[in-house]
């Protein structure tokens, strides 16, 4: 894979924010779709990381406006975060133990 530029860097994460796929990615960046697709199995690179770091920002601005819900007696959003909250836990029990 060639070395991106930062202006790439960029959109690749704002595609990552959105939720493009490793396929949109190659045709947005004018590359073979295997590149991408080889970042994306090895969960390596600086496209695979910008595309992740995107997709975690959402993922953090949702689990932000879910717990803001859920502590104005939202009981739905309540669940939800108990659940997210739970999935992390078991996962980091997993490294622990």
């Amino acid at each position: 894979m060639r070395q991106l530029t930062e202006a790439e860097l960029a959109n690749i994460e704002n595609c990552g924010k959105v939720g493009f796929s490793y396929k949109e990615l190659a045709i947005i960046l004018s590359v073979p779709e295997m590149d991408v697709r080889e970042e994306f199995e090895k969960q390596r690179g600086d496209l695979y990381m910008a595309w992740m770091k995107g997709r975690l920002q959402t993922e953090l601005d949702l689990r932000n406006a879910i717990l803001k819900q859920a502590k104005d007696g939202s009981s739905p959003m309540l669940t939800q975060i108990n659940t997210i909250l739970q999935r992390t836990d078991e996962e980091h029990n997993k490294l622990i133990y």
